[in-house]
């Protein structure tokens, strides 16, 4: 029963040295970094963080059209909770139930059948464009 205790405490020690030294090693590599790559991995992080909020928490849209004019007006901005009446893991595949069900006077969003995305890929771009150009460039041509 000693030896299979010994074996456990050697064990033991060998696993969380290993673990406090790959942590150690992790902080010394961390404080030597470029700031650049700090900025980078700190944007990195915001705009995964952002995405994922958008795809499955909330959403913020404006209103395009006066369809909705005696509640709601042009330019109006809504922020959408997805979690309330259900969110979609896989766009247009899956979808969990929600909380809810809708209610009289509630304000649901539908999505637009006649329009057609180019993808996140596509807006995203198009937006980084914009905010490092700081100007409109047309990238929206064919």
């Amino acid at each position: 029963m000693d030896i299979v205790t010994a074996k456990l405490i050697s064990f033991t020690e060998k696993i969380l040295t290993y673990r406090d030294r790959s942590r150690y090693i992790k902080k010394e590599k961390a404080k030597n970094l470029h700031p650049f790559f700090e900025w980078l991995h700190a944007f990195l992080w915001a705009a995964g963080v952002v995405l994922l909020l958008n795809q499955y928490l909330f959403q913020a849209y404006v209103i395009p059209s006066p369809s909705m004019t005696p509640a709601l007006k042009i330019q109006d901005r809504l922020l959408v909770n997805k979690l309330i009446y259900g969110p979609e893991l896989i766009p247009s595949l899956f979808k969990l139930p929600g909380l809810t069900t809708p209610k009289r006077q509630d304000i649901i969003l539908f999505e637009n059948p006649e329009y057609h995305s180019r993808g996140a890929f596509f807006d995203i771009s198009q937006r980084l464009i914009f905010m490092l150009s700081l100007s409109l460039i047309d990238i929206d041509k064919e």
